[in-house]
């Protein structure tokens, strides 16, 4: 499958998951084995101190990973186990980017 067909694939995807059309996801680059979703900084996705929820960064990181993932497994593929570790300011820009 080509690339671009693979994300518009992929965009189709992340609009029938109602968590990535209420947060406004949107998917920018997708390939077998990269994936870039942004997420726009709102209200709704901030923690109490104005970072964005860890929960959030987590969800990114998940949809990123399979994402990338899945194409190199024919689409065999449900989730990719992963660690991750966070850090943030609030001044590190308008778009969080999970690749």
């Amino acid at each position: 499958m080509n690339e671009t067909l693979l994300l518009q694939k992929g965009q189709a995807f992340l609009a029938l998951q109602p968590v990535s059309v209420l947060i406004g996801t949107e998917l920018h680059a997708l390939s077998p084995g990269h994936c870039e979703l942004q997420l726009s900084i709102t209200e709704k996705i901030l923690q109490q101190n104005g970072l964005v929820h860890g929960g959030v960064i987590s969800y990114a990181a998940d949809n990123a990973l399979t994402y990338a993932g899945e194409p190199c497994w024919n689409g065999r593929l449900l989730s990719l186990s992963s660690k991750s570790t966070a850090s943030a300011s609030k001044s590190s820009g308008p778009w969080p980017k999970a690749r």
